[in-house]
């Protein structure tokens, strides 16, 4: 496989100089390899490499040293589609990585990320010969550093915990354990139960958590206590996302780890719980000289500043999302009180959104006169105050495109950028996200709703 590089194309006298790839030294293969595996991927999305194991079956047949460069790559992440549809393409994939593992276990050392998928329904699975496969091939990938289990905890319960079970025991190296629900998802019994058996999870991302039924509160707080003792956990970083469980479990819950430096709360779903941000502070005070990153979704709309929460002790807190929403909704007002609780010492990003669900939710009328007065009150007092270390601003702000919707009286986007030329000379940077609506597309929008109404 000849490269030609032509040192003057106009000059014939020079000659062409060709150059083979088998001729190029290791150094300069190795970074072909890397072009071709692209830009690196964080593991929390290492189902992207899944799409270029083509690419990488072809470079690994391109000669000897490709194929011992190409190898490791080829094999790094293994992921079955989320296609529910495609069961039969599934079982095969799973069938033949399997077998390939354990003809040549050397490639299973290869094994940096494994997402696996199982659709609900027992019809889907008539035999549970696939959940012997997984349980046996997880205990192959010894290096696998991230886990994606999504599905199967409704219908095939026993046999899905019991290949995560396998997986914390065998995966020495496993550092983010992710768990995502299609129907009913794991319990926050299911989840304390496998991660006692591991001591090295960094990262744990549970999307639907399903709350424990059948047990009276009083019996939640003990049936908790099996996490042995509080502050010993070792992940560090915490997602919680289609979240059900109620906050007595969920105290608890926040105290099992030894630290945390991150925490993401996602959006209310189908919570009927109560919960305010006051009630994540005290929970999280634990955690204050730890916590750097902390993003809480929309909770309940509040009306007072008793229910803020209180991060002004946190002094490890650099990045703060909070929900618009969580905030007053019609008589919306900025105070000192509120401006004293959220700015943590050392903190750095403020992020305001205002979506509530996992698609765009939100309207142009969102962005009216009392936000954009509450975000320039907020900046000026950070601004105002001595030793406040407040940088940057961001508002996610996305509204849907909608014709014929209520605008607000003005432009969002005019609202924006106007307290981000006031803030820009107070030395803080205000950013949002691009604008979806062109100004003439929002007044097309407005002009709708004047002569709808």
């Amino acid at each position: 496989m000849p490269l030609y590089s032509h040192p003057d194309a106009h000059d014939h006298d020079r000659g062409e100089a060709q150059i083979r790839l088998g001729h190029l030294p290791e150094e300069l293969l190795l970074r072909i390899v890397d072009f071709t595996y692209g830009p690196d991927v964080d593991l929390d999305n290492v189902y992207l490499l899944a799409d270029r194991h083509g690419v990488f079956h072809s470079l690994a047949l391109v000669d000897r040293r490709f194929n011992r460069l190409a190898t490791p790559v080829l094999y790094k992440v293994f992921a079955t589609s989320e296609n529910p549809f495609r069961e039969r393409q599934r079982l095969h994939k799973t069938e033949l990585f399997l077998r390939t593992l354990k003809e040549n276990p050397s490639l299973g050392a290869h094994v940096r990320g494994l997402c696996l998928y199982t659709a609900e329904g027992r019809d889907k699975y008539p035999e549970l010969d696939v959940f012997n496969w997984v349980k046996e091939l997880v205990t192959l990938a010894p290096n696998t550093a991230f886990l994606h289990v999504n599905g199967g905890f409704d219908d095939f319960r026993k046999e899905v915990l019991e290949i995560i079970g396998n997986a914390i025991v065998s995966m020495r190296h496993l550092q983010h354990l992710s768990l995502s629900r299609q129907g009913y998802g794991p319990t926050l019994k299911d989840v304390a139960e496998g991660l006692r058996r591991s001591c090295g999870i960094q990262r744990l991302s549970l999307n639907g958590v399903t709350a424990m039924t059948g047990i009276t509160a009083p019996i939640i707080h003990e049936k908790l206590t099996y996490l042995k003792e509080y502050r010993t956990a070792s992940f560090t970083h915490l997602a919680l996302k289609d979240y059900s469980e109620d906050w007595a479990a969920t105290e608890q819950f926040l105290s099992w780890p030894k630290e945390l430096r991150s925490f993401q709360f996602g959006n209310f779903r189908n919570n009927p719980n109560d919960m305010d941000l006051a009630m994540f502070g005290d929970a999280l005070f634990q955690h204050r000289n730890t916590l750097t990153v902390l993003d809480i979704g929309f909770l309940r709309r509040r009306n007072t500043d008793s229910q803020m929460i209180d991060l002004s002790h946190f002094s490890a807190l650099r990045e703060l999302t909070l929900s618009r929403w969580s905030f007053n909704n019609t008589n919306l007002a900025f105070s000192y009180e509120t401006g004293r609780k959220l700015l943590a010492p050392q903190l750095r990003k403020f992020t305001w959104s205002f979506g509530i669900g996992f698609m765009e939710s939100e309207r142009l009328s969102d962005m009216g006169p009392n936000e954009e007065a509450w975000l320039r009150d907020f900046g000026n007092y950070a601004a105002d105050r001595y030793r406040v270390s407040l940088c940057t601003m961001f508002v996610r702000y996305l509204p849907i495109r909608v014709l014929g919707e209520q605008g607000s009286a003005e432009y969002p986007w005019d609202r924006l950028q106007r307290v981000a030329d006031e803030l820009a000379t107070r030395g803080i940077e205000l950013l949002y996200s691009d604008p979806k609506w062109s100004r003439e597309d929002w007044q097309k929008c407005v002009k709708a709703w004047e002569e709808w109404k």
